[in-house]
């Protein structure tokens, strides 16, 4: 049977290295095999890689990244290619087919320049693979992970596939289902007790479903339990949410970026990904 493989992008920056070690912890979990790869821009360097140089400048890095993939002390290999780095980690993707592709979100490409049309935002429109966003330099295990759930057929696969990733943490299951902010705060001119009648109705709709949807996991083994918030905000509040539980992975799953991206980018609240403060794992049906 052949090891899974995960792919970890790298800049050469600093966070990239706290991304490539993400990387390393996760091969180890499931028994894979990592491939560092590392796009030689031209946008930066076309006049000055002439001659030679090319081949240079990639045989340069090629040894620093084996370097590092030897101190990971994970099986793995290092490609170094010369293209727009979006492109050439789609490239390996459909080269290596790995079961995860892992960013750090700083370095040459922020990741708030990435929402705007850069490497992370091409990756997570085409490619169909797991993509984990590394924001913190922290290389402990997690501990708490943050399931976000609308009860779709992608977010049950994120959560099976962070169950497969990281065994040994606990999860925290959660639905924040839409309720109209004048009811949820002020209820403007609204009866009181109707709106407490139909506001629990909702919470216990909203708790039938992630019992079940909880149900589905049980084979999965790990420890999970589950939280459901009213809220006029579903974006803030998994900010606020996951921030509260201490969580350190925010998982989601999201049928592409046409229905993704309205929930991260709206006029009144921040992205998840431009401003949430824990590592991302994205999963796209």
């Amino acid at each position: 049977m052949q090891k899974p493989t995960v792919i970890a992008a790298t800049d050469l920056s600093r966070r990239a290295e706290g991304a490539a070690k993400r990387a390393a912890l996760v091969c180890k979990n499931v028994q894979g095999s990592l491939t560092l790869v590392h796009a030689i821009n031209l946008r930066f360097l076309e006049r000055l890689l002439v001659g030679d140089r090319r081949n240079r400048l990639k045989a340069d890095i090629a040894k620093k990244l084996e370097g590092e993939l030897k101190e990971l002390g994970t099986p793995g290999e290092v490609l170094v290619e010369i293209g727009f780095p979006s492109e050439v980690i789609m490239d390996t993707a459909r080269l290596k087919n790995p079961q995860l592709i892992v960013l750090g979100d700083h370095g040459e490409f922020h990741l708030k320049d990435v929402l705007l049309g850069t490497t992370a935002k091409h990756v997570i429109e085409h490619a169909h693979i797991p993509l984990l966003v590394v924001k913190n330099d922290n290389e402990a295990p997690y501990k708490k992970i943050f399931l976000s759930t609308d009860f779709s057929d992608s977010s049950r696969r994120a959560i099976e596939l962070a169950a497969t990733f990281f065994p040994d943490a606990t999860f925290v299951l959660y639905h924040a289902y839409l309720v109209p902010g004048e009811i949820i705060s002020a209820r403007y001119g609204f009866d009181s007790e109707e709106v407490d009648k139909m506001l629990e109705e909702l919470r216990q709709e909203a708790t039938e479903k992630i019992e079940r949807f909880k149900a589905a996991f049980s084979a999965c083994n790990v420890s999970m339990q589950t939280m459901v918030r009213a809220s006029a905000s579903p974006t803030e509040s998994i900010l606020e949410d996951s921030q509260a539980q201490k969580a350190d992975l925010l998982v989601m799953g999201t049928k592409g970026m046409s229905t993704f991206m309205p929930l991260m980018v709206g006029s009144n609240t921040d992205s998840l990904l431009r401003h949430g403060t824990i590592d991302m794992l994205i999963y796209k049906a």
